[in-house]
């Protein structure tokens, strides 16, 4: 399965974008007869939701100058934004840049195709490094299984049309033998915003949504009545949705430091008021082995795909509503 060329918006909230950038708050340069080459860094444009990709470049450059001129890192300026896998693979592949901040989706694409160094940066949000997804229904809603809302309406709490969100929810109607989420639900909407995701079933404009928990968390301390009135008719496993990766033949004697100091973040006032503005707590140097949960989720998912064969009868693609347009009635 190859993932679609994603929409180029602004970071979005897992605040994993600038980790990377964060994390060298607690690197230094070394002592040696001469100074390392520039770290070079790229990020995916799948990461991008809120603004255009030009704001976004401007203000990762920005915080590349800063966290350099206060800390005496090397850092390459020009910060590279990818537009899909095969420009990451590009890049990486033939050493254009050390690594990339992307999705769990675009590593499990890439995983096979070249190697990565051991250790990861990841975002930690509500203190935890991963993330979990819900299926909701109102609480008044009579479905008590999957199979019960054949032919009702889903909306995704997504900008993106290939995501983790959307996997699991299809891998649920696979494993459930119900065929796959286009033959399955009657309608499937997107949207970045997840007030625009969870209102509508509220108001039953739409059967059934699909966010994350802290989401939902969120959005029931906002307004309580929706976390009495909302109720999860599914759950998926916890699962890292992004990461800093490192190519596997960088030689430097900064990916130590880096790693070994990602969590000193928050000890530069530059890197606290970046980890809120990204609605990122802390970061953290964690083994490559904590993606697998995601992949194992993407394997499951395209082993039930290929397995369920040609589909018949295929509706129309999701449709996706930007985070800032008005909602139909």
């Amino acid at each position: 399965m190859r993932p679609p060329a994603p929409r180029r918006r602004g970071p979005s909230p897992a605040g994993v974008l600038l980790l990377l950038v964060l994390a060298l708050a607690g690197v230094r340069r070394v002592d040696a007869a001469g100074d390392p080459a520039p770290l070079r860094f790229g990020f995916s444009a799948r990461l991008f939701s809120d603004v255009n990709e030009d704001d976004a470049r401007a203000s990762l450059k920005v915080w590349a100058h800063t966290v350099g001129v206060e800390h005496g890192v090397p850092v390459d300026p020009m910060l590279e934004i990818y537009s899909d896998t095969d420009a990451i693979k590009e890049a990486m592949l033939g050493q254009k840049v050390d690594g990339v901040t992307m999705t769990t989706l675009e590593f499990w694409a890439l995983r096979r195709a070249m190697s990565f160094r051991p250790s990861v940066v990841l975002g930690v949000s509500h203190g935890k490094t991963t993330e979990e997804y819900l299926l909701l229904v109102r609480g008044d809603n009579p479905a008590t299984q999957l199979a019960d809302l054949r032919g009702r309406s889903l909306a995704v709490a997504s900008a993106t049309p290939e995501n983790l969100a959307t996997i699991w929810g299809e891998t649920l109607v696979l494993e459930a033998h119900l065929g796959t989420a286009r033959t399955f639900w009657r309608k499937i909407t997107r949207n970045g915003k997840i007030s625009r995701v969870v209102l509508p079933v509220f108001f039953r404009q739409v059967d059934a949504c699909i966010v994350t928990r802290d989401g939902f968390r969120t959005m029931s301390e906002l307004n309580p009545q929706i976390g009495r009135q909302l109720r999860v008719l599914a759950q998926s496993p916890a699962v890292v949705t992004t990461a800093f990766c490192f190519r596997g033949d960088l030689v430097s004697p900064l990916y130590d430091k880096l790693v070994t100091n990602a969590g000193q973040v928050v000890d530069t006032p530059a890197g606290r008021q970046v980890m809120t503005l990204f609605h990122s707590e802390q970061a953290v140097t964690r083994p490559i082995a904590e993606l697998d949960g995601a992949c194992a989720l993407l394997d499951r998912h395209q082993q039930l795909l290929a397995a369920a064969g040609p589909v018949a009868s295929d509706p129309a693609p999701a449709e996706s509503q930007p985070a800032g347009e008005k909602e139909k009635p």
